[in-house]
């Protein structure tokens, strides 16, 4: 309320001026200094308006957005259509309490049933000298204000571009403070049912609250109060500290007189600091001395150090020619393989050609061993014929002599037959045999498909019975390594809890091990191998207790896990020395995430993973190590994808791997390790039907293979007795007698045949001899080559042996060579740790010398001493055990002393603050007091405001009245008159004389008053202490509920006339307006409320 206002009022306006004087009064203020008054307040004002209201699932509504005018606005709406959720929202979007709306006892009744949260959008104007922050928000500050349907609830306080610039209440509260809105006033905001219920009041008690709640008075007098009531027990705590100040000021005398006693202490105190500094200078010698020994320490160390890197200089230049020599002799074997494999085929060669020439020879000798048989046979068939042509010629020589050529004949065809059955019989016996070496070759393979047939069917019942256990124990992860790990572990921790390890084993490995590249998770398996479900214990009789856990756990036929002995470490061995060097492939090591130290150092021990390489794929891997120079440094091998193993140059040499295969342990959880075994079971079982179906064929085959040789066999036998047959028809006809020729002169021509043929046969066998000796010689001469070339292949072979005997001699003295390197180069390691040990307790000696020194510094000067810091520090405790036994009894003087102090400087520091606060208290006594009555002159004077504007409004309907405020009693009382004859000014005096004598009169009150005159007198009453109260928003909800038209539209005109054009006002009425009569006013219409059919 301005100030001027008041001053105005106080010297010249009363509650006896007339209305036509207040009339006037009212018409002149557009010429004095109030006007400007108002117009700067208005102006302010300007600032602080609502620009737009925006509610989501807000009460009644699912989206309703209202865009105010800055001046007058009226929302008009039948009753349950959801006008008073406008003001509602006003209210609780800007910080308000939900009791204050009368619309609920809290903020989640406020969201719309069924949905989860209501949203609240309100847009303040921020414009002009008076806008807030305008450098932060802009032209417009955005509240908005989000209530959960559990019952929470958020704020954002957000510029006009819709940056968030608080979540905080306290900014708000600031905000509303800067622009003077106070949504909880009635004044401001004046709900409906406050309206009704203040609109329909005739009870003067409620109307003096309205009034003291409207105007802030009782804000004040709540303050006042609540400050009273501080100040009275402020005072109380003073009074009670007053009364304790005899007892401290008794308590500073006894200190005191401790104090003065203490002081005959000062000289044995004096012998003891001396003695402190005795101690104190005798704990840095004995530092020193400690530093000393640890620099010897260190000294000899290094020593030893340097005699471990000659062994190691001296193990590399020979492990490097040692090397240099295996690579000598692998070229030479190599050479000696190229010799061997060209020498090989020569001999082969020289092989074939010496048995194709004895073949030849044999053949050869054959027929020449025919043709001297044949000659023999001629010459023996001559001198019979010369022997019967002596006997007689008869007839029965002709007989005789068709007898001998049929007979001759008959052997003759009998041997033709014969050699035709024995080409048959080789032909056959090459069949038989062929036969034979297939049926052989067969057996093989079945015997073969039957050993792999058991050991697939092996596998599948092996991998049935692990499925089985993995399901029987499906909830431990250990079972993946074993359906036996989970007993094995159980009795570990029956063991170790017993105490019979000194340290618990670790195992199995495996379960310590995760991959950071999955990738290579089937790689790792295949070099860690049999140790991925093996432990580790710390000492010999851990791995005895271990090996007995083991014999008693039954592994169904699976193999023992391996037990690898190696005292445990606290750190993880440091491998960033030997670690292969590589910026484009990874180590083993890199790709493993042990999460063990004994798994770790057993890694590094057992598999050397921080020097293996691994490469994707065996082209990268050919190309990167089959050259020592583009070799990475400290790699000792690589594997693939494929499992693929490379050893780098000088030995470089490659293995084929198995492919690749899904990981089978490291990370894989029980139910893939079923889901794996499961597919290796139907992949098992597949091939096993495969197999099967293969061994049926090699079945067939072989039985076909049976027939065959079973025919072959009997047809030989049949061939052969065939031939027998044969030898025993010629045999008989060669043993017959033949009878004499009886014609000479046939048997002389018989004679000449022969003769003839005996020539024929003579030139025949003498030239089969010639060639029997030309394949003779060429058979010696084949013989002799291979031979000599047999010779050099054995030479060759034996040297090749020789060779590999040396070169893995060599291998075997470059890999001791190499471990002899590797372990002192460990040692080095070891002792480089050790040597940072050393320095580490050097260091912690000189630093322990250096703290014992700079603590004696507050001793100094240095005291030279013999005696040990033992035995001083015996001599200390004693003496100062003996003053600690006098200070038990008459108290440590320093303390003493200093509590003495301290007393004395607490009990001026309690007087002064007594003092200080008792003033204090005096001074806010007196201004208190002065506020009350500040606070009285304050409540006359805006009494006086109300009831001249009150009076201003009243003459609107041609009426005349005041207000009576009876401050002691708190009433406030409504006195009305009617006027419009020309007897007004003598009822006027009339009234007020009445007033004074508190006499009725023709005055009406409140209670006597029709319905829509009381409303129009409180809407009066309403519009006045609008004029004492500023702010930049008036909103009244249904404030004409209980008005005739007369009275309502009257009270429109007064309201729209007297309305402030820098002020915004919103009004919530169910009646209609006319456009029309009013046309700067911005009506909002409301859609009407739907209706239920049984309503």
């Amino acid at each position: 309320m301005s100030v001027r206002k008041l001053e105005a009022l106080h010297n010249g306006d009363s509650e006896d001026t007339p209305v036509s004087s207040q009339k006037r009064r009212r018409t002149s203020y557009a010429d004095s200094s109030y006007l400007t008054e108002m117009k700067m307040t208005q102006e302010g004002a300007s600032c602080g308006i609502l620009e737009r209201v925006i509610v989501k699932n807000f009460m009644c509504h699912d989206h309703l957005e209202f865009t105010f005018s800055p001046h007058i606005n009226f929302v008009q709406g039948r009753n349950g259509s959801g006008k008073s959720a406008i003001l509602t929202a006003v209210v609780v979007g800007l910080g308000g309490n939900v009791r204050a709306t009368n619309r609920g006892s809290s903020m989640k009744e406020l969201v719309k049933y069924g949905k989860h949260t209501a949203t609240i959008d309100i847009h303040i104007k921020n414009m002009g000298k008076d806008a807030y922050k305008h450098e932060i928000y802009g032209d417009c500050i955005i509240v908005e204000r989000k209530i959960m349907s559990s019952g929470g609830g958020s704020y954002r306080v957000k510029a006009k571009d819709g940056t968030v610039v608080s979540t905080k209440k306290d900014e708000i509260i600031r905000m509303l403070d800067h622009f003077n809105l106070q949504v909880e006033n009635p004044v401001t905001v004046l709900n409906q049912d406050m309206s009704r219920s203040f609109l329909n009041s005739t009870d003067p008690r409620d109307l003096y609250k309205f009034f003291l709640e409207a105007t802030q008075l009782q804000q004040m007098r709540d303050n006042y109060t609540q400050l009273q009531e501080a100040l009275r027990s402020s005072s109380a705590t003073i009074d009670g500290r007053k009364e304790d100040l005899p007892f401290l000021e008794k308590e500073v005398e006894e200190h005191r007189s401790r104090y003065e006693f203490s002081k005959s202490l000062t000289d044995k105190r004096n012998k003891l600091r001396e003695l402190r500094r005795e101690l104190m200078w005798s704990v840095v010698h004995e530092a020193e001395k400690e530093e000393e020994a640890a620099a010897q320490n260190l000294e000899e160390y290094e020593t030893s150090c340097n005699k471990l890197q000659d062994k190691i200089t001296f193990y590399e230049t020979k492990f490097e020619e040692e090397r240099q020599k295996h690579k000598a002799l692998q070229e030479e074997l190599t050479s000696t393989t190229e010799q061997l494999t060209n020498q090989t085929e020569d001999t082969l060669a020289a092989n074939e050609q010496m048995v194709k020439a004895k073949a030849k020879l044999k053949d050869q000798q054959m027929q020449a061993t025919t043709a001297e048989k044949k000659v023999k046979s001629i010459q023996k068939e001559i001198s019979e014929l010369k022997e019967a042509i002596e006997k007689d010629n008869s007839l029965a020589q002709n007989n005789w002599a068709a007898q001998r050529a049929a007979r001759l004949e008959k052997i003759e065809n009998l041997n033709k037959e014969m050699l035709e059955v024995h080409q048959t019989v080789k032909t056959e016996n090459t069949h038989h045999s062929n036969i034979l070496n297939t049926m052989e070759h067969k057996k093989a393979e079945q015997m073969q498909f039957f050993l792999e047939e058991k050991a697939i069917r092996a596998k599948c019942s092996r991998l049935e019975n692990e499925l089985r256990e993995l399901r029987g124990q499906q909830s431990n992860v250990f079972t993946i390594y074993g359906p036996w790990v989970p007993e094995v572990l159980k009795q570990i921790d029956i063991a170790h809890n017993k105490g019979m390890f000194s340290a618990k084993p670790v195992g199995p490995l495996g379960a310590f091990i995760k991959l950071r590249d999955q990738q290579w998770g089937h790689v790792a398996e295949a070099i860690i191998s049999n140790r991925i479900n093996s432990f580790c214990v710390n000492n010999q009789k851990d791995c005895h207790v271990l090996k007995q856990i083991l014999n008693r756990v039954n592994f169904n036929g699976a193999p023992k896990p391996i037990i690898t002995v190696s005292r445990f470490r606290e750190r993880i061995h440091d491998v960033s020395q030997f670690e292969v060097q590589s910026d484009r492939y990874p180590s083993l090591w890199s790709v493993l995430n042990v999460s063990d130290t004994v798994v770790a150092n057993t890694l590094i021990d057992q598999m050397q993973v921080e020097s293996t390489l691994l490469i994707p794929t065996a082209q990268e891997a050919g190309q990167l190590l089959k050259d020592q120079r583009t070799a990475p440094k400290n790699c000792k091998v690589a594997y693939t994808l494929n499992r693929d193993t490379y050893y780098p140059d000088p030995n470089y040499r490659i293995y084929s791997g198995r492919g690749q295969q899904p990981a089978r342990y490291l990370q894989v959880s029980v139910e893939q390790k079923i889901s794996d075994l499961q597919a290796e079971i139907k992949s098992t079982q597949e091939e096993l039907k495969k197999h099967l179906c293969k061994a049926e064929e090699y079945q067939a085959e072989v039985k076909e293979l049976k027939n065959e040789i079973h025919m072959s066999d009997r047809k030989l036998q049949k061939d052969k007795a065939k031939i027998a047959q044969l030898r025993g028809q010629i045999r008989v006809l060669q043993d017959q007698e033949e009878p004499a020729p009886p014609d000479v002169s046939q048997l002389e021509e018989d004679i000449r045949q022969q003769e003839i043929l005996l020539e024929s046969a003579k030139a025949h066998a003498e030239e089969v001899r010639t060639l029997v000796n030309q394949s003779k010689e060429k058979y010696q001469e084949a013989a002799s080559k291979y031979e000599r070339l047999r010779q050099e292949h054995s030479k060759l072979l034996q040297e090749a042996d020789n060779k590999k005997k040396e070169i893995y001699r060599c291998e075997q003295q470059t890999n001791k060579s190499n471990h002899v390197l590797q372990g002192y180069k460990k040692k080095k390691g070891d002792s480089e740790t050790r040597k940072k040990e050393l320095e580490a307790e050097l260091k912690a000696a000189r630093e322990g010398r250096e703290k014992e020194s700079e603590r004696a510094k507050n001793f100094e000067p240095r005291f030279e001493t013999t005696r040990s810091a033992k035995d001083v520090n015996s001599q200390y405790k004693a003496l100062e055990a003996r003053l600690n036994r006098e200070e038990a009894e008459r108290g440590d003087p320093v303390e003493i002393r200093q509590k003495y102090k301290e007393v004395q400087q607490r009990y001026s520091d309690i007087i002064q603050i007594i003092e200080k606060h008792s003033n204090l208290l005096k001074l806010i006594q007196d201004s208190l007091d002065k506020r009350h009555q500040e606070y009285g002159l304050f409540r006359r004077f805006t009494s006086i405001m109300i009831k001249s504007y009150f009076r201003n409004r009243l003459s609107f309907r041609n009426l005349h009245g005041t207000l009576h405020f009876n401050f002691e009693e708190e009433i406030l009382t409504m006195s009305v008159v009617k006027l419009g004859s020309e007897n007004d000014d003598s009822t006027i005096k009339q009234s007020q004389q009445n007033s004074k004598k508190k006499k009725k009169g023709s005055q009406q009150t409140l209670a006597m008053m029709s319905g829509g005159e009381r409303s129009f007198c409180t809407v009066s009453f309403i519009l006045a202490l609008w004029e004492v109260m500023d702010s930049p928003i008036r909103i009244l909800d249904e404030f004409d509920v209980f008005m005739d038209i007369i009275a309502r539209k009257q009270s429109m005109d007064m309201m729209i006339e007297v309305a402030d054009a820098k002020t915004q006002y919103i009004y919530l009425t169910p009646l209609e307006l006319n456009k029309a009569e009013h046309p700067n006013v911005y009506i909002y219409r409301m859609p009407d409320p739907e209706r239920r059919e049984d309503d």
